[in-house]
């Protein structure tokens, strides 16, 4: 005999609200029919039995059948020609074809797109498609008990016979889920399908009421009155959570009303459970409560904080919105976050090893003690230009080395740094059973970067390049070089193409690994898992060894492999991810599916206004860099985007990038309009307007201030021959400016390379954004110069240098300028001339701003072109007025141990 009772609790009786009498008729007229039916000899496989039984399911409409048209939709494509339905508490529609494989699957409810997020049925049968979606509901809640009913559609055309039939789709079923669910299945035809969309209800729900129709329960008319008359769309808006430092921060997209065709009062209650079980089955407790009027401006976030004790720190719970449309409820999505625990005073601590930092040439040179674990897995260089203490994963990392006896890394502004800019840096000790070690910090300046000094012969005898070499088994290669034995050299890219015969770094080709220890000469690896893999295929490989900065490369010869043919099975287990997402008005939320993978860098969120299939490193903007693997979703604005225009598409995708970037997956691509007219549209990047005056020498410059988290800062450019000054074309600069409300300098003509009296002189201001990345150029405004300055020139002096030996060990000192024009001084040397200054093609060992700093100490050894006796000549050139004056002292002379 069928528990009744239980059933009708397992769909929700207290949701099911016409009347009460409703209820109990239902139950007794059910009643009624099953012992008759019983007393015939019918068992739980006969068709009749299964329909009698599914009528009681007339009630669940109640609380499944509100729901958007949009969702319930038919056939996308021409080959779906039959349909089956799986009705839980998730509503899910599974599209097939001839033969019962699952084309397409459509979400009925917003717990649908739980239940089937990171489930992929495409290409599967049908049935197999039902039976993982029943497992993955007893995984995720949906299904809390061995007695709970699940109602199966099935719906088909003329062609039924090539389908499953009614006792197939059950009996494979229950003999795979055993005593898990009781699986009702109803059928019908593509016309009753139709009608369910029509209605927009399931259509197994729309079969079973109609069963109940037939039965002459009474209050039918009443359930379909209200499925026609008062159908009212319910839905919930995507609730999303940040953890901050005190609390939590919950925000949601503001929901359009006019769409569901109600007006009136909506509440939303923020409920919480510590489980999703709970959460699942109608339960939880009120967080906070929300109520509004249609058309009233919308709650769209709350701070839940720790020191309110409504959750206490370290409590991780699932929260989720209900939503009440008068006497109707819906339920949001659900998310999980863990109440921070509140951090304690910060308390300087001891690092475990010492790190170091000096000025190296055009680089800084990060030194630090070896580690001693024997479970040592790689040392993360990091840096921060505002964290005193920087640590990874925290600051990210700058370089991973993974050689124990490599301890030092030189750096340049080509790694990513803003020349003449401060930064910290430090080190953090990684071990293969998870743990780190910090190293303490150092501050430091990135010089501005030099260009490379070119010299005949000496550069042929110092940049050398490799000889490459390699053998092959199957997939796997294994490659050697000669080691490369030179004091400037960066270290050794492993480069490799499947289209490019000559792969060299830096024109295009891919490179599966960057080497920093030069007695690092060979690697192995597997062509299958390599970028651009394709069966019976050359892939050519080759090393490119990098100097000073990356400023000078030398390739090596080419070797190469061929593919195995498309009958061998790639090897690898690299993984694309899925993203979905929803839209409003501006704002995008994308969710994708998080990658459990050890070799897994990161995500890069990838968009494109042009191109259809956005994936990292073919020409597509990416939106955000996240090494993170839980962090599975980001909210951006669409017209902040570079290339944003109203009423364009912008495609979204994730490329997951593996092994230092080596492999990269790109996963599905999803697209969203973007909103807003012409009028509205705001440059991304965007340049400033300068204005001026002039009082004799002397011009008085002013601009627009620009508000952008991404500006670096604003390049004050001038010539005397380029009409059109841009930072970058050649042209000089006055002044770089990195204080966003800096907005006006005052300076001498003069003054200014390329002097002439009567001479037209040409000013304007390059922005730059993201790390100079993108420079944005302002309008250009000019002033005559005048015969010469009304007073006596500035008094522009020198200073004297002296020192001392002990070793390789140099103790430089000079006397301090007092001056208001000056920049600072550049501390200049040089192996083969004997009158280092700055901007001649001489080395400058460090740049210093501040005037009252007049002494370093160096290592003679560490110095681009030591060689054993040689004589190094030492010099300060001190610079005025942004660079444009510079004024070279006296030289010292030592000769290297």
């Amino acid at each position: 005999m069928v528990d009744f009772e239980r059933m009708l609790e397992d769909i929700g009786e207290e949701r099911v609200l016409p009347s009460e009498q409703l209820v109990r008729n239902t139950k007794n007229g059910l009643r009624r029919a099953m012992d008759e039916r019983q007393e015939q000899g019918f068992f739980k496989r006969n068709p009749v039995y299964r329909n009698m039984l599914a009528s009681v399911a007339v009630v669940f409409i109640f609380f499944m059948g509100f729901m958007s048209a949009n969702l319930f939709g038919g056939s996308g494509l021409d080959t779906e020609v039959a349909f089956y339905t799986l009705d839980i508490n998730p509503s899910v529609c599974f599209n097939v074809n001839r033969e019962d494989e699952v084309l397409n699957v459509v979400m009925q409810n917003n717990d649908s797109f739980d239940l089937m997020s990171g489930l992929d049925c495409i290409g599967l049968k049908v049935d197999d498609a039902i039976m993982l979606a029943l497992q993955e509901a007893k995984e995720k809640g949906y299904i809390s008990s061995e007695d709970q009913y699940v109602v199966i559609g099935r719906f088909t055309g003329e062609d039924e016979d090539n389908h499953l039939s009614e006792e197939e789709l059950q009996s494979y079923l229950e003999d795979n889920l055993g005593d898990m669910v009781q699986i009702l299945v109803v059928s019908g035809d593509l016309d009753d399908k139709d009608e369910a969309d029509k209605q927009n209800v399931s259509a197994g729900l729309l079969k079973v009421q109609e069963m109940s129709q037939e039965m002459e329960v009474e209050g039918v008319e009443e359930v379909a009155r209200i499925l026609e008359e008062e159908a009212l769309t319910l839905i919930a808006p995507i609730l999303s959570c940040t953890i901050l430092d005190t609390g939590l921060r919950f925000t949601w997209n503001e929901v359009d009303f006019s769409e569901t065709g109600y007006e009136g009062q909506v509440t939303y209650r923020l409920i919480s459970s510590a489980s999703k079980e709970l959460l699942n089955s109608g339960g939880g407790v009120p967080v906070e409560t929300f109520s509004f009027t249609t058309g009233e401006t919308q709650p769209k976030a709350y701070d839940l904080m720790a020191s309110t004790g409504t959750v206490s720190p370290g409590e991780g719970r699932y929260y989720q919105i209900k939503v009440s449309y008068g006497d109707y409820s819906a339920y949001g999505n659900k998310v999980q976050a863990t109440m921070p625990v509140a951090q304690a005073p910060a308390v300087e601590k001891q690092p475990d090893y010492q790190v170091n930092g000096e000025f190296y040439g055009d680089s800084v040179k990060i030194s630090w003690e070896k580690a001693t674990r024997e479970d040592f897995q790689g040392y993360k260089v990091v840096a921060s230009k505002d964290n005193p203490n920087p640590s990874y994963p925290e600051d990210g990392y700058v370089k991973y080395i993974t050689d124990r006896d490599v301890t030092s890394q030189k750096l340049y502004t080509s790694d990513g740094f803003a020349p003449e800019r401060e930064y910290y840096f430090s080190v953090t000790y990684l071990y293969s059973d998870g743990g780190k070690e910090y190293g303490s910090s150092v501050k430091l300046f990135i010089p501005e970067k030099e260009e490379p000094v070119v010299v005949e012969p000496v550069v042929q005898a110092t940049y050398i390049s490799t000889t490459i070499r390699g053998s092959q088994s199957g997939s796997k290669v294994s490659l050697s070089w000669d080691k490369i034995d030179r004091s400037r050299l960066d270290g050794y890219k492993v480069m490799y193409s499947f289209t490019d015969t000559n792969p060299v770094y830096g024109d295009g080709s891919k490179y599966y690994k960057w080497i920093t220890n030069p007695a690092t000469t060979s690697v192995s690896l597997d062509m299958s898992s390599l970028y651009g893999y394709k069966p019976n295929t050359k892939c050519y490989f080759s090393i490119t060894a990098l100097y000073d900065g990356h400023d000078v490369k030398k390739p090596s010869n080419v070797i190469s492999f061929k593919t195995a043919d498309a009958s061998v099975e790639p090897v690898g287990d690299y993984v694309s991810t899925k993203i979905s997402g929803s839209q409003s008005e501006n704002t995008i939320y994308l969710v994708w599916n998080e990658i459990d993978h050890s070799s897994l860098d990161g995500y890069k969120v990838m968009y494109s206004f042009t191109d259809s299939n956005p994936v990292y490193g073919d020409g597509s903007k990416y939106y955000k860099w996240i090494t993170d693997s839980s962090n599975t979703g980001v909210s951006l604005d669409i017209t902040q985007l570079s290339g944003y225009s109203p009423g364009a598409k912008c495609y979204f995708s994730i490329t997951a990038l593996y092994n230092d970037h080596a492999v990269k997956k790109p996963g599905n691509v999803i697209s969203f309009t973007a909103p807003g007219t012409a009028t509205e549209y705001v440059e991304n990047y965007v340049s400033t307007t300068i204005r001026g005056s002039q009082s004799e020498e002397t011009i008085n410059l002013s601009w627009d201030k620009i508000n952008h988290s991404a500006l670096d800062g604003y390049k004050v450019m001038y010539s005397y021959t380029d009409s059109e000054p841009v930072y970058g074309d050649g042209s000089s600069y006055y002044q770089w400016i990195t204080n966003p409300s800096t907005t006006s300098v005052s300076l001498n003509m003069t003054k200014l390379n390329g002097y002439s009296p009567g001479d037209q002189c040409y000013f304007s201001i390059t922005a730059l954004y993201d790390g100079h990345a993108v420079k944005k150029p302002g309008n250009v405004i000019s002033f005559v110069a005048p015969d010469g300055p009304s007073d006596p020139p500035e008094d522009y002096v020198s200073t004297t240098i002296s020192g001392s030996q002990t070793g390789e060990t140099i103790n430089l000192s000079w006397d301090q300028i007092d001056h208001s024009g000056l920049d600072g001084y550049k501390v200049m040397y040089s192996y083969t001339d004997s009158e280092p200054v700055y901007g001649d093609g001489s080395s400058y060992y460090r740049w210093i701003t501040n005037p009252a700093e007049t002494n370093v100490s160096l290592d003679m050894t560490s110095l681009g072109g030591y060689e054993s006796g040689a004589t190094c000549y030492f010099s300060i050139t001190a610079l005025y007025d942004g660079h444009a004056i510079k004024m070279p002292g006296n030289v010292i002379s030592y000769e290297a141990p």
